[in-house]
């Protein structure tokens, strides 16, 4: 997967295109359904600081983070991500919503009824 990864980040670069990270399937869909309880867009994959968090609503100050099984060790978030996430919000002040795959894919609906009530709170 890094080989397919650095042959992808050589054609975007060498192509004249943006350099960023893949959107896996769930997340598109995710983050569109997201946008739909929203009301708004949401962007996607904006470079703040070197890093290129999943979604962003500027006007909340608000990242969103779609974490796929590999942000995880021993079913605990991993310090790589804990520290990228203590950056930004060092950086921004920002408020952190975070979805677990897995949550997304068993409870689609727990987790637009979360959005919604912290879109209430916040």
């Amino acid at each position: 997967m890094r080989e397919w990864a650095l042959k992808h980040i050589s054609i975007q670069y060498f192509n004249g295109l943006p350099v960023t990270p893949n959107i896996g399937q769930k997340e598109f869909e995710c983050l569109n359904e997201l946008e739909k309880v929203y009301g708004s867009k949401i962007t996607r994959c904006p470079k703040i600081i070197g890093f290129f968090p999943d979604g962003y609503i500027e006007i909340l100050n608000l990242i969103i983070e779609f974490d796929e099984p590999h942000h995880f060790k021993n079913n605990i978030l991993t310090e790589k991500d804990q520290s990228r996430q203590k950056e930004l919000q060092e950086y921004l002040h920002c408020k952190f919503f975070r979805i677990k795959e897995s949550t997304w894919v068993d409870n689609k609906e727990k987790v637009l009824e979360e959005f919604r009530n912290f879109l209430k709170l916040n």
